[in-house]
């Protein structure tokens, strides 16, 4: 493919027109970036491709237009740019890069294209002003920290063809309090929603069938008790150990911890491999 100029709007001085050209989008063979100040772009209709690093780190910018031709956003491609509002990804995007608005601290608003099925990992780390995410109707999976550290994010995106939250997907999401896990979802991965201090409810789906380890680290706030019985006897490792515990469950690192104290107490002895057992040897422990 060749290469693409940007229209660029809002330009006062002479020396920023000059290097309009420098903003050139290729396909993937190198680096391009633009070194002068933007506001807002507007990205031809005839580009296909949004190279790595093509707008990283430009605080200046706040608005970019993407054209219907558009096919592929590089990874980092806009990684940094600290003002960018909202975007709206056109339905011709397929591909999502790894990292594309990592750090885009004033991002508030997404619409998601259409023509997507995942979300690579980390694609909105640290939008910590990120509210709103629409579209992505084919969207299937989120990535690996696709939205951690979104603080203003209230709740988990409805994506009507979601079955895949990857692992810390939603991790130190603070604003989320109240949630719904979307129904069709039947993977959450480990520490999905580690740390999210203030969450206190989830409505669950039906369609559950995998929970990783520690999904709920740190929730010390959350009520597990409309937790489906089963999902505690098949996934125990999910939850915290308080939780678990009457099932006469012991995860593995509290198990290690009771061990040890076993041990300590009875001369070295070995621990018993009961986990019911063991629990019973301290049944006034505090688990976390």
């Amino acid at each position: 493919m060749g290469s693409f100029v940007l229209t660029l709007e809002s330009y006062e001085s002479e020396v920023a027109q000059e290097h309009i050209d420098e903003l050139i989008l290729r396909n993937g063979t190198g680096q391009s970036e633009y070194a002068g100040p933007l506001e807002r772009i507007v990205v031809p209709e005839n580009v296909h491709r949004i190279a790595k690093r093509a707008l990283a780190n430009h605080e200046e910018l706040e608005e970019v237009i993407l054209p219907t031709t558009l096919n592929v956003i590089e990874r980092d491609a806009f990684v940094g740019s600290k003002n960018l509002r909202r975007i709206i990804i056109p339905d011709s995007v397929k591909v999502l890069g790894v990292n594309a608005f990592q750090n885009c601290e004033s991002l508030e608003t997404v619409v998601l294209s259409n023509g997507m099925r995942s979300l690579e990992s980390c694609v909105f780390l640290s939008c910590t002003s990120l509210r709103e995410v629409s579209g992505g109707e084919l969207v299937s999976s989120f990535g690996e920290r696709t939205f951690s550290m979104c603080a203003q994010l209230q709740n988990v995106p409805a994506l009507p063809h979601l079955e895949r939250i990857g692992a810390r997907a939603f991790s130190n999401c603070e604003g989320f309090e109240s949630i719904v896990i979307p129904e069709g979802v039947s993977s959450i991965g480990e520490e999905a929603f580690a740390n999210c201090v203030n969450l206190k409810h989830i409505e669950w789906p039906t369609t559950l069938s995998y929970l990783g380890p520690d999904v709920f680290l740190n929730c010390e706030q959350l009520d597990f008790s409309n937790v489906d019985e089963d999902l505690l006897w098949h996934f125990p490792n999910a939850f915290p150990q308080h939780i678990v515990a009457p099932l006469g469950y012991v995860k593995p690192k509290e198990r290690r911890r009771l061990e040890l104290l076993y041990q300590k107490n009875h001369d070295g002895e070995k621990a018993p491999h009961d986990d019911a057992l063991l629990q019973n040897a301290y049944p006034d422990i505090e688990f976390r």
